[in-house]
């Protein structure tokens, strides 16, 4: 308890992890001086450091600069600050408000975010399976709004009640996410539990989101050091040869 103490008044710091453990230092020791100190962090009451609206007024920088465009409930959730907040510091954290087509909240956007989409830049798309607590998907109600998937962990709900399964992570391809896959171990094989495809449209999947589904599957299986790759459950069951096919010719 003395240490988290410490922790909270900033007098030492996490320096590394060893597996779930802490390693604790001194925060002289670990932060940069140019982080410590600035000519303006001292009171008429003698304590050193920036003031509480300079402190709220980088970390809504902060969270902006995270998501880009976001609403303040979305920019609030990085560092667990209250709406009231994002929104007494936006216009002084240099943000532009902005309207997101479909998006019925008031939104925030950085300058460099505008700037990036006005000279039409794209980045390069990963294929790959999303842990639930990737930050790209850990607002769930932002995650529902940008790709419009209702994503829920399940590990907490009973078994009965589990749709997607224990551990059900989101399929990322090409920008979207095209599907959830419950993954587990057993020996060399990956076996995907379940396969659950988004975007049905008339009970086909799009050939694009199978071959993405199959491509995170390889690589997930690959993570974990497996050599086979074994799947369960796939809905809607049209899709499940298709999907053996790809897993098949990669």
């Amino acid at each position: 308890m003395a240490v988290e103490y410490l922790l909270d008044v900033g007098q030492v710091v996490c320096s590394s992890r060893i597996g779930w453990r802490r390693v604790y230092d001194l925060a002289e020791r670990v932060v940069p001086i140019d982080l410590r100190e600035h000519p303006d962090w001292s009171d008429d009451d003698g304590v050193v450091g920036p003031s509480d609206d300079a402190c709220l007024r980088a970390l809504v920088t902060d969270g902006a600069r995270t998501v880009g465009v976001g609403t303040p409930g979305d920019i609030a959730d990085v560092h667990r600050l209250t709406i009231a907040e994002v929104e007494r510091h936006a216009a002084d954290a240099g943000l532009v408000r902005v309207h997101v087509t479909g998006w019925p909240q008031k939104s925030w956007a950085t300058q460099e975010s505008l700037d990036w989409l006005a000279a039409g830049v794209r980045a390069t798309h990963r294929t790959t399976l999303l842990s639930p607590f990737d930050s790209l998907v850990w607002h769930r109600g932002r995650t529902e709004r940008l790709f419009g998937m209702a994503h829920r962990l399940e590990a907490y709900t009973p078994a009965a009640k589990r749709v997607h399964g224990y551990f059900a992570m989101p399929v990322l391809h090409k920008g979207a996410l095209v599907a959830r896959v419950d993954p587990r171990r057993d020996g060399q094989t990956l076996v995907a539990s379940t396969v659950t495809f988004e975007a049905v449209s008339a009970g086909r999947i799009p050939d694009e989101s199978i071959r993405g589904t199959a491509a995170a599957l390889r690589e997930a299986a690959r993570w974990v050091g497996c050599s086979g790759i074994r799947v369960g459950a796939v809905v809607p069951s049209v899709a499940a040869p298709a999907l053996a096919h790809a897993l098949s010719t990669s």
